[in-house]
């Protein structure tokens, strides 16, 4: 190729990808991985519809994550024990199953390979597919046991951002590598100045490095934090904080990194940033709000992950924190995100700020004509008899007022993880229920007393006249007839 502009650089690249489009031979090979890639699917698919008609108990897909199921906490079940024969032949049937694609590829290109060879016809793009075929092999074995060993969540996330891109940029550059050299094309100049060296491939090395230094600042966090989970040596909330700061950090100091190379010295980014300032200012106000209130929340250590909190009306556990937004997750699966500006402005509610343990709280009303003091010891011998309840601090129950309709009792107790709160008060609520109609206990209906005045039980009839200021019918005695009902 003529040049080192990376326009006429470009330019040349077209005519060469048109002028092997051309030859004969080079069609043939297309046309040949194409039918190799189609057809490859055919024994694939048998292999599969055989395997789950052999084994239909063993149909769990490698490739896929398991969905999380949306349900309530107390309807939360282990799933039953499998032996360890039952788990290996799982893990084989799903690799067989994963793996049959990439070998009938392979298979169907060493033989099309050696046909090619035979009639002494052109067959470097065949094998050109027999490289990528068992790199694609590689990597779906690889993936099988990732499944297999590690979180399904965590492994789909890596996969889709890791080792499906890296994959992807394997074959670019091997199809790139065919049609010129790498060396020519990278150092292709973007800008004809001459005190401007950037070049294609510095741009491109910043590019993808700096997306997969953003992955690797991820997998560092979910390495560290998951040794630290194992060892049991800190608090989870803590660690999570401290690692969410320290992959921001990395992430800063590869956009350093990024600016040096690109050549981008302190003066020029600082002249950007000024003239964006003020535009900025007004166009991501809300952005803003939320990138400080993320790093107060971090630096600051109020809200943790893993925290039980109720801001507004949703209460859950802090699943995960960002500079932009936190992640709170609910009881029934359903996640909340909140933006990180919401902590800072509104009134927040936390159950674990100085601990795992926390309150259940049961308000119950009683009759007047009950005897408190055995109330409380029923109330209280219930709460103790729940085997969640801790023995210290000791459960309690307080008359809290003299309602309208009944006497209004607390009682309740201290469990030991705040995420097992509401099941607990639960349960509770159906002991008590229980201990109450086993001692006799009334829980009274809302009751209210009505006075009604004689003469106006009924409402007049359409040739009744009187004034509404008519007096009503007075007893012997002079004074008002009242009837008292009680309801």
């Amino acid at each position: 190729m003529t040049g080192n502009n990376v326009g006429q650089i470009l330019s040349d690249l077209t005519q060469v990808i048109l002028k092997m489009l051309g030859r004969p031979a080079v069609q043939y090979q297309l046309l040949a991985i194409a039918l190799i890639l189609i057809l490859a699917w055919v024994p694939s698919y048998l292999i599969d519809r055989w395997l789950r008609s052999r084994f239909p108990k063993h149909e769990t897909e490698p490739t896929e994550p398991e969905p999380e199921e949306e349900v309530l906490e107390e309807e939360l079940a282990e799933p039953p024990p499998i032996s360890w024969q039952e788990h290996v032949t799982s893990w084989l049937l799903s690799e067989v199953r994963v793996l049959s694609y990439p070998i009938s590829v392979l298979i169907m290109a060493y033989s099309c390979r050696a046909l090619f060879e035979v009639w002494h016809w052109p067959s470097g793009l065949l094998s050109e597919l027999i490289v990528l075929s068992w790199v694609f092999l590689i990597y779906r074995l690889i993936l099988g046991i990732l499944y297999e060993m590690l979180d399904r969540q965590r492994v789909h996330y890596y996969r889709l951002r890791l080792l499906a891109p890296a994959f992807i940029l394997l074959i670019i550059l091997r199809i790139v590598a065919l049609l010129t050299e790498l060396s020519v094309l990278g150092g292709a100049r973007l800008s004809s100045n001459q005190e401007n060296r950037l070049t294609l491939g510095v741009v491109v090395f910043v590019v993808v490095g700096f997306y997969f230094w953003l992955i690797f600042t991820q997998a560092l966090q979910d390495i560290i934090q998951g040794i630290v989970t194992w060892r049991g040596q800190s608090d989870n909330g803590s660690s999570q904080a401290s690692l969410i700061i320290l992959r921001y950090v990395l992430i800063g100091l590869g956009l350093l990194v990024v600016f040096q190379t690109l050549q981008l010295d302190t003066t020029t980014i600082a002249a950007i940033t000024g003239g964006l300032s003020i535009g900025a200012g007004f166009a991501l106000q809300d952005v803003l709000k939320n990138f400080v209130g993320g790093l107060i929340l971090l630096f600051d250590g109020t809200i943790r992950p893993g925290d039980w909190v109720e801001i507004g009306t949703s209460e859950g556990e802090v699943e995960k924190m960002s500079i932009r937004a936190t992640t709170i997750r609910r009881l029934d699966n359903i996640r909340i995100i909140v933006p990180n500006q919401e902590w800072l402005v509104s009134q927040v509610t936390t159950y674990t700020h100085s601990g795992r343990r926390t309150l259940a709280r049961i308000p119950v009303g009683v009759s007047y004509d009950s005897n408190v003091k055995q109330v409380r010891q029923v109330l209280i011998d219930t709460v103790k008899s729940h085997p969640e309840i801790l023995p210290e601090p000791e459960p309690f129950a307080v008359l809290l007022e003299f309602g309208e309709s009944s006497l209004n009792l607390l009682t309740g107790g201290w469990v030991a993880e705040a995420t097992t709160r509401g099941r607990v008060s639960n349960e509770l609520r159906l002991m008590i229920w229980e201990a109450f109609a086993e001692h006799g206990i009334e829980i009274p209906f809302p009751q209210r007393d009505l006075h009604i005045r004689s003469g106006i039980l009924a409402p007049p009839s359409g040739n009744d006249h009187r004034p509404a200021n008519d007096h009503p019918e007075t007893s012997p005695d002079g004074r008002n007839e009242e009837a008292t009902v009680k309801s």
